[in-house]
């Protein structure tokens, strides 16, 4: 907590020399006016592969058991193994990805991380990444047309078409996103920062999974939403770091342009 407190009040200074810093504090984070660009790059990249890393490897899985059969006989061997405790636990983390959860909570994220002073174009990279995710849904979903599994699987009423997953896209988007900003705005202790991806990463995983416990979607439907949202995340982040360049380089051009007094 108290690492927490340094980082902020160094953040309200708006130091822009790392080397000012307090003893023993090393700030690091997607605000390019703070930190160097070549360290703002590395622990994005980094920790970006860190959440990347398992839900890769589930993707990758979730293919494996595909190619052995298929998407419907992977999803009825899921479905006939149902326990009515799965059931519970899939029904509550779907829950944590549904649309009237998650848009209120980009709302209130994005508000509290400019409170804390974590600048604006960052503070609301998770609100960006939650509507960039939700038009891509709707509009590959339009194209794709894939329908839902069986009326006699599924847990849950959906209407729309199958791929992608709504649910897994906009969640793994938004927590990815917040998280990697948090980690990297916020926190400074490196194993902080990796603990808070990877619960990202695997909370993601289960919000997928859960959508296949409900008999909603296919196994494939995850796998296209996984890579959809992450390639949503690392543009958002992309774009994240170009305005705080321009912005880092506009302040300096300003400075050098200031009346010698």
């Amino acid at each position: 907590m108290h690492r927490l407190r340094t980082g902020v009040v160094y953040r309200a200074l708006n130091c822009d020399n790392p080397a000012a810093a307090p003893a023993g504090f090393r700030f690091a984070s997607l605000n390019p006016l703070i930190t160097t660009t070549t360290e703002t790059d590395q622990l994005q990249r980094h920790l970006f592969v860190a959440a990347f890393t398992p839900i890769i490897l589930s993707a990758i899985v979730l293919c494996g058991l595909v190619l052995f059969g298929s998407d419907r006989q992977t999803l009825t061997a899921i479905t006939n193994h149902r326990r009515g405790w799965l059931v519970s636990v899939a029904k509550s983390v779907t829950m944590v990805a549904a649309p009237e959860l998650l848009i209120p909570l980009a709302v209130v994220a994005g508000v509290v991380l400019w409170w804390l002073r974590v600048p604006i174009v960052v503070a609301i990279a998770p609100f960006v990444s939650l509507g960039a995710a939700a038009v891509a849904t709707l509009i590959t979903k339009q194209l794709i047309g894939r329908d839902r599994p069986p009326l006699a699987l599924r847990l849950a009423t959906e209407n729309e078409p199958s791929m992608p997953s709504g649910h897994t896209t906009d969640g793994t988007a938004f927590y990815v996103t917040l998280a990697l900003v948090v980690a990297t705005a916020l926190l400074t202790s490196r194993t902080a920062r990796y603990i808070l991806v990877w619960l990202a990463a695997f909370g993601s995983i289960a919000i997928g999974l859960s959508r296949l416990e409900l008999g909603v979607h296919w196994p494939t439907d995850l796998v296209v939403s996984w890579m959809l949202a992450l390639v949503i995340t690392a543009v958002v982040l992309m774009a994240v770091s170009f305005v705080g360049r321009s912005a880092r380089f506009a302040k300096i051009s300003n400075r050098g342009r200031e009346p010698a007094r």
